[in-house]
């Protein structure tokens, strides 16, 4: 019959030591401390960890970075909402909800406020993303502070404002279709009390498809 061997004590606590040495080496692992985002959802500024509400927020920065340039590719990185912009129509949802059709006497039911401002219309949401320091897209019904029309929820832009310090900003795209686009921003201090900022937005593109009866391309869009 086979008789288990105990330990030695040299042995027993160079095993105890190679543990413990396995344990200090481990390298700490330090708490990374989360950039606090600021939203507007309930129309004053609040940390995005506070606001009760199912929200997603896009920074200045971050748009910039990730080169969305209208409101189309932003929401391809945006689960839940959706702007489908066709040559005659631009359909919006979020969650699955919203107003079809380009009647001008719909009222759009995922709404865009600029800066509080009501952009009612669906054709409105392309021409609105200009100069934005912050995106933010509401999911679900938003009557209390966005109207009784935001029943699907609503998209909240807010623009940027002078700085303490002028600087400005500035991008330029061309490419295939007579593709041209230039973005621009400059702002600063005029007194200790007043600051102005100035932006202005031109995006043309003369249609990837041509009419084979009078030989002009299609869709053109232009902002």
């Amino acid at each position: 019959m086979a008789m288990l061997q105990k330990p030695s004590s040299s042995r027993f606590y160079s095993i105890i030591g190679a543990a413990i040495g396995a344990i200090i080496s481990v390298p700490s692992v330090q708490a990374q401390a989360l950039e606090e985002i600021i939203v507007t959802a309930q129309r004053r500024e609040q940390s995005l960890q506070e606001v009760p509400i199912s929200i997603e927020a896009f920074t200045g920065a971050e748009i910039d970075k990730q080169g969305f340039r209208d409101m189309v590719d932003l929401t391809q990185f945006s689960p839940g909402a959706t702007i489908d912009a066709g040559q005659d129509r631009i359909n919006i949802t979020i969650r699955g909800v919203g107003t079809a059709g380009n009647n001008q006497a719909l009222e759009q039911s995922a709404p865009t406020f600029v800066d509080g401002i009501h952009f009612g219309r669906s054709g409105q949401i392309l021409a609105a993303f200009l100069d934005a320091e912050r995106v933010e897209i509401l999911r679900g019904p938003q009557p209390i502070y966005f109207g009784q029309n935001a029943n699907a929820g609503a998209f909240s832009i807010t623009t940027r404002k002078p700085t303490s310090t002028w600087e400005g900003n500035l991008r330029a795209e061309a490419g295939n279709q007579d593709k041209n686009a230039v973005e621009f921003g400059i702002g600063g201090p005029i007194s200790d009390t007043l600051g102005i900022r100035v932006a202005g937005k031109y995006d043309h593109s003369s249609g990837y498809m041509k009419d084979i009866l009078t030989g002009d391309s299609f869709p053109k869009y232009q902002v």
